[in-house]
């Protein structure tokens, strides 16, 4: 809704995400066998909102005021458990503000104040091995209220078309979900007994970035590095304990201690000639257990891509924008791990490609051809899940696309 340079958005959405996974009835844990296929079902429910009105103060400064509201209402059924019946309302507003001070210098910062709400319903299982009038508590009942208040800083600083830096610094906040206060049962798509804790507090962190690009001609620089510090930051961890439920194996704690993440990201793009051009980007993320001190668990190892892509001249008019690519990917092994979690190997990735683009009459057909993983390295990816079932990734992978792109026009 506009309101001269001002105007008013307003976002409203709803999600019914209805879960099944059915098995063969079985024991699963306490309960006696069910004559039910249903092994877990999980229905989910969000409504949300989010309005917001953009003020345009002057020239070269613009305001936004906002709200966002969600509510989520989960129900479950099944002879297995993993989640249970719970509610939760969250509600934020804020405010954000970028200005231009002068011809090179950008300026914006924002605050943000969260209130959120979580009732999560306590859950027993009857212990009929031993006796059937006692029961097993799955998981206590939560009633649980969160406020928060956060903002954040940026600056911009442009001097001239080649060079761009900027700064960042501002402190965030997240409460923990439902799954992570309430969870407790083998989660069949991490193929792990998975553990929530309900004296989870909310986590708060401190954020620093920086990000510094250089172009000139045919040379692109970038550099982004950052510093995290969390208080209560939460987290999956990998414990000694086993599960007593069938093909449970271990169990994955929800926890939180204190930490403290580095890292980023260097980006180099360079065009040796017209039509060869050279990419390479290198990531790292470190941590620290400030409580522990030891590394947090599924931190990815530093890795490097090397790409290099060749324009083809275009030989005739059959055949458009036609490319050949050949890429290297270089993963570092990991050994910075905590307790009870498996270091992994590092590896070398080389992948190949090609394209092309022809025309059927006025049809316009993209070809594209792709090796992945082209000597069929044997390789573990340190944040697969199914590293800990001791499954490689996958071999090699050949593909094959044609894409016909068409528009529909409509004429006046």
């Amino acid at each position: 809704i506009l309101f001269g340079g001002n105007w008013l958005e307003v976002n409203l959405g709803y999600q019914n995400n209805d879960r099944r996974e059915e098995g063969e009835p079985h024991a699963h844990g306490f309960e006696p066998v069910s004559d039910d296929n249903l092994a877990l079902g999980l229905k989910l429910q969000t409504y949300s909102a989010n309005i917001r009105y953009n003020q345009a103060i002057s020239e070269k400064s613009r305001r936004i005021f906002g709200i966002q509201y969600q509510y989520q209402v989960n129900r479950y059924d099944g002879f297995e458990f993993l989640l249970p019946a719970f509610t939760q309302n969250a509600i934020g507003g804020y405010l954000h503000e970028q200005r231009s001070l002068g011809e090179v210098f950008t300026i914006n910062y924002g605050l943000r104040m969260d209130y959120a709400k979580v009732n999560i319903e306590e859950h027993y299982e009857p212990d009929y091995p031993e006796n059937p009038e006692d029961s097993v508590l799955r998981n206590p009942l939560v009633d649980r209220d969160f406020f928060n208040l956060s903002g954040g800083i940026g600056l911009s600083w442009f001097p001239n078309h080649n060079l761009n830096l900027k700064f960042n610094m501002g402190s965030s906040y997240r409460i923990p979900t439902p799954n992570e206060l309430a969870v407790n049962g083998i989660h069949h798509g991490t193929f792990r007994h998975e553990r929530g804790d309900p004296s989870l507090e909310a986590e708060r962190g401190w954020q620093f970035d920086l990000d510094f690009s250089y172009h000139l001609n045919r040379f692109l620089f970038t550099i982004t590095p950052f510093l995290n510090l969390y208080r209560n930051y939460i987290y999956l961890k990998p414990t000694a304990e086993f599960s007593e439920l069938p093909g449970g194996g271990q169990i994955f704690q929800y926890t939180q201690n204190n930490a403290i993440f580095v890292g980023g990201e260097l980006s180099i793009d360079y065009h040796l000639i017209e039509n060869l051009h050279l990419e390479l980007v290198s990531e790292y993320v470190g941590n620290y257990n400030l409580d522990t001190e030891l590394p947090l668990p599924f931190t990815p190892p530093f890795s490097t891509l090397i790409n290099i892509e060749y324009r083809i001249p275009e030989l005739s008019k059959l055949l458009r924008n036609s490319f050949m690519n050949f890429g290297t990917r270089f993963t570092a092994a990991q050994n910075r791990v905590d307790r009870n979690e498996q270091p992994t190997d590092g590896y070398i990735l080389l992948n190949f490609g090609l394209g092309t683009e022809f025309h059927i009459g006025k049809q316009q057909i993209n070809f594209l051809f792709n090796i992945q993983n082209l000597l069929d390295t044997r390789y573990m990816n340190h944040l697969s899940r199914y590293r800990w079932l001791n499954l490689p990734e996958q071999g090699r992978n050949v593909s094959v696309s044609l894409i016909f792109p068409f528009e529909i026009s409509k004429t006046e």
